[in-house]
């Protein structure tokens, strides 16, 4: 990348049939004062886990000059869908909520001693009884979300066997705005895509 009469020289995209760490796109706001991350995840995903990890590393170093959006982009199957269908209804009650599940989620995924593979709706509502604490977490709402078919049409994703072609919607921005093909994936500012989370810090910097 470089700069030459106001305009990045950047190589054509998937020219040679690669993933490049870093891929240039038409900046489609004006930039904020805070710098954006979106991570796009896949819950049933170990890279996933390194990306959340990671930026919860970023969170700690740049405090509220970061803003960090967890976005899906299922690719999994039932599980990753439950997962992330879960981690969006903890949204609605707070970002920090939203942490706290996915956190806990991970631990239960790539952590926990016992080494629990899948992690099924039961295993589900019970992370959500896990991080309520003192009220300020209802789990009533977190169940009623859980079983809505309106926070499905976020992180849905379609297979050969669906019938509808419902695609969820943050999938969608996967592939057709940010031209994401798999997962851990972080648009910076709306205007890189990389996939390269141990340089993660560099990339952002040298975008801002």
């Amino acid at each position: 990348q470089k700069l030459e009469n106001g305009y990045f020289i950047v190589p054509e995209l998937y020219l040679d049939k690669k993933p490049h760490n870093r891929m240039f796109l038409e900046a489609r706001e004006p930039l904020s004062s805070k710098a954006t991350l979106q991570l796009f995840l896949d819950y049933d995903n170990e890279g996933s886990y390194s990306a959340f990890q990671k930026s919860q590393e970023l969170r700690q170093k740049f405090g509220e000059d970061l803003n960090i959006v967890f976005r899906n982009f299922v690719l999994n199957g039932d599980e990753s869908e439950s997962l992330a269908i879960a981690s969006e209804c903890a949204k609605l009650q707070g970002n920090s909520k939203q942490i706290d599940f996915i956190e806990r989620m991970f631990f239960y995924k790539y952590q926990d001693q016992n080494k629990t593979v899948d992690l099924y709706p039961s295993d589900v509502l019970k992370i959500g009884r896990d991080i309520g604490d003192n009220n300020s977490f209802s789990l009533d709402d977190f169940i009623e979300c859980f079983g809505s078919q309106q926070t499905k049409k976020i992180v849905h994703a379609p297979t050969q066997f669906d019938e509808d072609k419902n695609v969820g919607s943050d999938n969608l921005a996967a592939l057709n705005t940010y031209f994401i093909g798999f997962v851990p994936a972080i648009v910076i500012d709306n205007q890189f895509v990389t996939f390269n989370v141990g340089k993660l810090e560099e990339q952002l910097c040298s975008v801002r």
